[in-house]
């Protein structure tokens, strides 16, 4: 078991400031938001690669406990941020998106491709622009599926 940031214990109620029921050292909100991607090497290895709302992946050995093999930021990460939703992967590459936008559009986000033995960025884009971009409901509320 591995645990990838410690003291991190933020909940939904450490958005409303003096909330009783948010820790008193809340955290970052880095928990894991996506699923692990389990994969095979050509060495024979099977890396675990793991997308944290940190905005960091890892790529973590399974047979020695979790040990960071790698470890890339692709974003600033935080509540509603980071790598928040399931991720993708190939032979060579995984490919996760980054939802840095979700509270704030103008914050960033996109899609980032990484070599699974080393974490190496091979490329990244931008996502469009939203079109609530400029409503006064830009986000979070639009997280939400249509009705």
């Amino acid at each position: 078991m591995k645990q990838l940031t410690s003291e991190d214990r933020f909940n939904v109620a450490c958005i409303t400031p003096g909330n009783p029921n948010c820790p008193k050292n809340p955290g970052g909100d880095f928990d894991i938001g996506a699923p692990p991607i389990l994969s095979k090497l050509k060495d024979g290895k099977s890396p675990l690669v793991v997308g944290q709302k940190s905005a960091v992946a890892y790529g973590l050995d399974p047979d020695e406990k979790g040990k960071i093999v790698w470890q890339t930021r692709i974003g600033k990460g935080g509540p509603l941020g980071g790598i928040e939703f399931g991720g993708a992967a190939d032979q060579k590459s995984v490919y996760f998106p980054l939802s840095d936008c979700a509270v704030d559009p103008k914050a960033g986000g996109g899609m980032f491709a990484l070599e699974i033995a080393t974490g190496k960025k091979l490329w990244e884009t931008a996502p469009a622009p939203p079109a609530c971009l400029l409503s006064r409901d830009a986000a979070p509320r639009n997280l939400r599926p249509p009705r």
